[in-house]
């Protein structure tokens, strides 16, 4: 699998996650539940975002943005993701 594949893949997931925070803070009348889908739902596009930019450098020949993909996979495994 290519690095713009992983990506790509990545891209997604996120974007899967972003929709579900999204949904459920829609649909839920708890509050308290809703801002902590909406933090959720921040966070999740936050990454999205990272991830993008790591695609768009990647696209422009930048190689600075491998490395940051391992960081993000590492960290993705830990279930401990770095803000960008």
């Amino acid at each position: 699998m290519h690095y713009k594949d992983i990506l790509v893949i990545a891209m997604k997931r996120e974007e899967k996650a972003l929709e579900f925070y999204n949904d459920a803070a829609r649909e839920n009348k708890n509050k308290d539940h809703v801002k902590m889908f909406k933090v959720l739902a921040q966070e999740e596009s936050k990454h999205k975002l990272g991830l993008e930019k790591l695609y768009d450098d990647y696209m422009a020949g930048g190689l600075i943005a491998y490395s940051v993909l391992i960081l993000y996979l590492c960290a993705l495994k830990a279930q401990t993701i770095p803000d960008y």
